[in-house]
């Protein structure tokens, strides 16, 4: 593989296939959340950006529902589901980059740099909403009226 795609289905799918299972599962969170894609946006609906798009509307979302346990437990789920199936693709992404840093004769280190610095920000996002999501399970709110 000399590249890897930009979207889900493209990086996930058996034989970079797009709009195949990843697609339809990631259109169906969309769905449950009524999030439309920008509308000048001409790539596939879960390509990298609009899914970070997405996780931003989350994330808004989860801040304004610290009052609202089981709103904040579905906003934390479905991000978690989003982190996830980026993280197979960020995964992906950065043993690619590295191993063609590796091997090339050039000296630029900005896409490596650039992947590492996305996969740690997903992995990181991933804990906090981990550590939210099981202080919710364990307590029942997020801090006390």
């Amino acid at each position: 593989m000399n590249s890897v795609p930009a979207t889900a289905s493209g990086a996930i799918s058996s034989g970079g296939t797009m709009k195949q299972e990843p697609w339809e599962y990631v259109m169906n969170i969309y769905k449950r959340w009524k999030f439309t894609p920008p509308a000048n946006f001409l790539e596939p609906e879960d390509h990298l950006y609009v899914q970070m798009k997405f996780l931003e509307k989350l994330s808004t979302f989860c801040a304004s529902s610290l009052d609202y346990v089981e709103a904040l437990q579905s906003g934390i789920k479905d991000s978690l589901e989003i982190i996830n199936q980026l993280l197979k693709w960020s995964d992906l992404f950065q043993g690619l980059v590295n191993k063609r840093y590796l091997i090339s004769k050039y000296d630029c280190k900005l896409y490596l740099a650039a992947s590492y610095i996305y996969n740690g920000f997903l992995h990181y996002d991933k804990k906090i909403m981990e550590s939210v999501q099981n202080q919710l399970e364990e307590y029942g709110a997020i801090y006390e009226k």
